[in-house]
Order: C-alpha cells, then structure tokens, then sequence
C-alpha cells in the first residue's frame, strides 16, 4: 500500500527464499513448516483487525452534519500498526504486580502461621512464667486509678506501696474471719454429708433424697453403699497430704510473685506507656496510642467490675441463704463470689448448688431459693453487668459464651477466666482495623451506598407507580358503576 511496500510485506508475511527451499538452499523440516504456516496465520489475522481499525478510524473522523462525500483524514503509522502483538511496558509492569501479589499472599500466610506456632509453642513451655506476668497485670490495672488518686499528695512508688498495704490488710482480715468460718463449716458440711448418706443414722432429712431417688430405681443400701465409698476416699486423701502442702506453699510463692511483679507494673507502668508514646515511629503513634487505650479501658475496666460485681453477688448470695435458713450461707457465699469469675455459667453453677443444698430442708424452700437465684441473675445479668462489666468490654453475650467455651477448651480454667477481656481487645482492634480499611477505601463504601440509594429510589418510584394504577382502577371502577 505504500510506495516501499512496508505495510505489504507486514500484511502478507516475511516472504524469505522460495517455497520449498531454507536459506541455504535445502529442504525445510516440518518445524520449519509449521512457523511459517502459524506466521501466515498471525499476519492475516492482524490485516483483519486493522481493517477493522481503519473502519473505526473514519467512523470517528466524519463530520457530524448530515450529507455529502465523507472525507477520510489520512492515517498515521500507528493506525496500520497491525502486526504488532507485543505488550507495552504498563501491561508487563501490570502483570508482574499480579503475579508478586499472587507469590507474596501464600507466602506471607506460611510465614504468619510458623511465627504462631512458635508463639504458641513458647508459650506453652513457660505457660506459669506467663500466668504470673498476667496476673500482675490484671492486678496493677485494677489498683491504677487509686494510685493515680493518691499520686497527687505523694510520689508514685509510695502510693503504690501504700496501696497495697491497704489491700493487703483488708484481705488479710476477709481471709482470716472467711476462711476460719468456712472451714468450720466444711467439716460440719462433711459430716453431714457422711451421715446425709447413711440411713443407719435414722436422720429425718434423708427421707427428700430418698423421694427425689426412688422414681430412679436408686434404694437405700446404694445410698449406704456410695456413703461407705466417699468415707473411704476421704480416709485415702490422707496420704496425699504431702503432695497437697506442696502445691499450697507453690501457690503461696506465686501469690507473692504476683505481688512483686504487679507492684513493679504499677509504678513503672506510666513511664514505660509516655516512652512508647514518645518514641514510637510518627507514622506508628496513633496506633500505640490505640492500643494502650484499648487495653486501660477493657482491661482495667474489666478487671475492676468484674471484682466489684463478684462481691455484690456474693453479699446477695450470702445474706440471701441466711435469711431462707440454708445451711452454710458464709461458705456459700464465698462460693458464688469465687464462681462469678466465670462468666454467664457462674451464677448458674452456685444456684445450683445452694438448691441442692435446701433440698436437705424442704421443697418449698429449696423452690424459693430458685427464685431468689432467678432474681440474683437477672439482676447480674440486666442491670448491673451491662453497666459494669458489659460497658467496659463491648461484647455481646454470645460473643462472651463463645470465647467462655474456646478458652476453657484451649487453655482450661485460665483460659475461661481471661475469655471475656481477651475478647473484647480482639474486638477493638477489628473494629479498629475496619474503620481504617473505610478511611482509605472510601470509593468502595461511596459505590455501595449509591447502590443502596439507587435501589431505595427505584423502590420508591415503583410504589407511586403502584399507587398510581391502583388510583386510576379505582376512578374507572367508579365512573362504570355510576
């Protein structure tokens, strides 16, 4: 088409030497063959797309006014540039982004899940190490606001020391007029169970455990038999006396470890939060701000509702059983104090127990102290946990037994103690997380509510629509019957 037939020979093909004959003169092989066959076939293939591109080419060249001889505009060498199927450098940047996207994303989920299994592999060998540490911190979050209180006539350390020689007294005291109590009342509770059980003793309050067990098949000598049992378990727990002293004076060493380590916590804990402040990367700040904030309200708050709903039910559940006449109210308030602890199921676990403990009275009884119990967690529940303990987490009561269930399977005891807080800092951060995703991709959240709008008017306008016809049925309904 041109004068030195470049676009001729583009469209046709590299002629080369004459069919049948290779450079040298020789016959071609079938691999040869077939490059010139597929060559032929790319080559008519573009001289029909830019046929097709010189179409489009007039198309958007004419005039818009109606009539006469449409005048082509002479093409430039990019219109009859057909042949040329190499990808620009913005397709190959392109695609090599995707690709590093597609190579980085597995790999950066292998690399997370072998940092986890180490943590958590750490973890579980210096899983007392770290119960301490926590313990101490839980305890320091609890007592910061006092000691910020009395931080303003005193040095830090010395409200600090302060502090804790008012808990420490306070305690001392609870558990010396507690405990004494409650192990009285344990041997009584021990005794009464050994002779609960043995109807040789003719005790008259046998005769509710008999009327609850006989639609059971369970009869008295099973009674006497399982009596016999217990008493002779109790005889062998003797010679586990040692193991036992050992394990108490363990937990008296932790205690006071946890002690030490919380005070260090508290009077330090300030100074160690300002340096991060101060000395995290700018970019970085407002995250680090983010989460000692996140963990001063959860945890802190967590913390010190937690201890004050605990005692507010164990006042209730004390002072309720020994209006009703139960036996060994103290123990059973200490009991409720200790169970609140544990979320949701707490309050369900001490009802139970101080209900079976009234059977041994009367069933009316016992049906009142449910009750009292049913009132005990409505109030925990609806009035004073939300306000308390809900405020300060943010979780939802599903949520809360959720976590509840998965801590106690995977860390036990522990686990089900901390569910709750942990929690709720995992739902602070995605929350966190979420509403900065919204803040850069704002495009994303603008397309949908668009959307959301677009279907509220098309919902709108088919209504009045709607509305419209039924109008106009109802004038020719009445003009045919007047």
């Amino acid at each position: 088409m041109s004068d030195n037939g470049t676009f001729e020979n583009d469209a046709i093909g590299d002629q080369g030497p004459p069919p049948g004959t290779t450079e040298n003169g020789h016959q071609p092989n079938e691999q040869a063959s077939d490059v010139r066959n597929e060559r032929r076939t790319r080559n008519l293939l573009g001289l029909v797309r830019g046929g097709w591109e010189v179409v489009g080419h007039v198309v958007r060249k004419a005039p818009e006014a109606g009539g006469g001889v449409v005048a082509v505009a002479p093409a430039s060498a990019n219109d009859y540039d057909i042949l040329d199927d190499s990808p620009s450098p913005d397709d190959l940047s392109r695609d090599a982004t995707k690709w590093a996207r597609r190579r980085d994303i597995p790999l950066a989920i292998i690399a997370w899940v072998g940092v986890l299994f180490i943590v958590f592999t750490a973890a579980g060998h210096i899983s007392r190490t770290i119960i301490l540490l926590v313990l101490a911190a839980l305890l320091a979050y609890a007592l910061a606001p006092a000691v910020a209180f009395l931080e303003r006539w005193m040095p830090r350390f010395l409200a600090t020391l302060l502090m804790y020689l008012v808990v420490l007294t306070v305690l001392s005291g609870l558990v010396y007029f507690i405990v004494s109590a409650a192990v009285d009342q344990i041997k009584l509770l021990s005794a009464f169970i050994t002779s609960f059980l043995s109807p040789k003793s003719g005790n008259s309050s046998l005769a509710p455990l008999l009327k609850l067990l006989q639609p059971f098949g369970i009869t008295s000598t099973q009674l006497s038999n399982l009596g016999d049992q217990l008493a002779s378990q109790m005889t062998g727990l003797a010679g586990g006396i040692v193991p036992f002293l050992t394990e108490f004076f363990n937990v008296i060493l932790d205690v006071i470890l946890t002690a030490i380590l919380s005070i260090y916590l508290l009077a330090d804990g300030a100074r160690v939060a300002n340096w991060l402040r101060v000395n995290t990367p700018r970019g970085q700040r407002g995250r680090v701000r983010f989460l000692l904030n996140t963990l001063q309200r959860i945890v802190g708050g967590y913390i010190r509702g937690q201890l004050l709903l605990c005692a507010l039910i164990g006042v209730l559940v004390g002072i309720g059983m020994t209006i009703l006449h139960v036996p060994y109210a103290l123990l059973l308030g200490v009991l409720a104090f200790v169970l609140e602890f544990i979320p949701v199921l707490g309050t369900l676990i001490s009802g139970a127990i101080c209900v079976l403990l009234a059977l041994t009275q009367s069933w009316l009884i016992a049906l009142i102290v449910l009750a009292y119990f049913v009132g005990v967690h409505i109030i925990e529940g609806d009035v004073v946990g939300p306000r308390i303990v809900g405020k300060a987490i943010g979780l939802h009561p599903v949520v809360s037994l959720a976590a509840l269930v998965a801590g106690a399977e995977l860390f036990g005891i522990w686990g089900a103690l901390f569910a709750s807080p942990i929690a709720g800092v995992i739902q602070a951060f995605l929350v966190a997380i979420w509403s900065e995703w919204r803040e850069t991709h704002p495009q994303e959240f603008q397309r949908a509510k668009d959307a959301a709008f677009d279907k509220l008017e098309q919902n709108v306008a088919n209504k009045e629509v709607g509305q419209s016809h039924e109008r106009e049925g109802q004038e020719e309904n009445e003009r045919l019957l007047s």
